[in-house]
């Protein structure tokens, strides 16, 4: 009897394993699916655009707008974005053979902009690229920073590369992004920017940016496309302990305890401007590679009521905020001579 018993359970080893084995595989499977459709997706929502007019029509000049939210037009219809304004603009001014492209993407960094950069000048073939990035930073952007420039052994800790090295799986970047936006509400709305302040700092932060966005710089130089540069509208913010203008260091440290920013926390002066981080580096980057720079921050500043002009409780112009900034893009096309003083016939 006893022989028996040992004999059946034998048996049901390999069963047990051939159960084991085949869970894993389909479980392996199940994920990779995941994967694939999270991959193929995204990027091709990436690749569209919300430009005003998507017919066939003969286009002389392309301008491709490229950058975060701010270009997306976060909040707004595809028509209120200020690439969107920019391309009513253009048509009511009678430059119906000029289009405008809108390739912005929240939440997106210049690091992730230059590795789409060829889909988005092969599908276009811009004449002019007008650039607004810079605001955000994720984890892989500090940590390729730290490995091309040297990193202290504290801030790329094994636990936080382990990390980044799961942020390349999509699947694991969603799971991440719900546990820290319904688990964890009072860590700040997104937990990539909270990453950052608390791991390498106010000044870091500017370090990584100014970096990247003169590697896209360079890319978009090497496809010789004319460049221009815009600096962000800047809200104004309520009375805090944080910062005086740094909206993005307020919003995701005011649940911790930050430092007062002062100016010598500041990568680059902002002297008389007292302007934002992002937008002093924007402007010494215009003004040492001879970039010519639509200045939002100058038209902002000489309006009255500047709340009015920005979504509630929010760092995103409205759609009389845009109509600001489309304007101020059709100003600088015409000054640099991309689009003829006079209406075309």
């Amino acid at each position: 009897m006893k022989k028996n018993k040992l004999a059946e359970s034998e048996k049901k080893k390999p069963g047990i394993l051939k159960l084991c084995l085949f869970s894993l595989i389909t479980t392996v499977l199940f994920f990779g699916l995941i994967e694939g459709a999270l991959r193929i997706l995204p990027s091709a929502y990436f690749t569209m655009t919300r430009s005003v007019s998507d017919d066939e029509s003969d286009w002389q000049k392309t301008v491709l707008t490229i950058g975060d939210s701010f270009t997306f037009g976060l909040h707004l219809e595809p028509s209120e974005s200020y690439p969107g304004q920019l391309q009513e603009l253009l048509i009511k001014n009678g430059y119906q053979n000029v289009r405008v492209a809108n390739a912005g993407y929240p939440s997106i960094t210049p690091n992730m902009i230059k590795k789409q950069l060829p889909k988005q000048i092969k599908k276009f073939e811009p004449d002019l690229i007008v650039l607004l990035s810079g605001y955000n930073i994720h984890d892989g952007d500090i940590l390729e920073y730290k490995d091309t420039f040297g990193a202290d052994p504290a801030d790329s800790s094994l636990l936080f590369r382990l990390r980044v090295f799961f942020l390349n799986f999509k699947i694991f970047r969603v799971m991440d992004h719900l546990v820290n936006r319904y688990l964890f509400p009072h860590q700040g709305q997104n937990e990539k920017y909270k990453a950052a302040m608390d791991l390498f700092n106010f000044m870091s932060y500017q370090k990584v940016n100014y970096w990247s966005i003169n590697n896209l710089i360079e890319a978009i130089r090497q496809e010789g496309i004319p460049l221009i540069l815009m600096n962000y509208p800047e809200v104004p913010l309520p009375e805090n302990p944080c910062s005086d203008r740094e909206y993005y260091y307020w919003v995701f440290t005011r649940y911790n305890n930050c430092s007062r920013i002062t100016e010598e926390d500041y990568l680059f002066p902002t002297g008389t401007m007292k302007e934002i981080a992002i937008n002093a580096i924007i402007r010494h980057i215009s003004q040492t590679a001879n970039i010519p720079l639509v200045d939002n921050v100058q038209s902002f500043r000489q309006l009255k009521n500047l709340e009015n002009y920005f979504i509630p409780s929010d760092e995103h112009p409205n759609r009389e905020g845009y109509q600001i900034v489309a304007e101020n893009t059709f100003t600088k096309l015409r000054e640099l001579g991309f689009l003829p003083q006079h209406k075309p016939e």
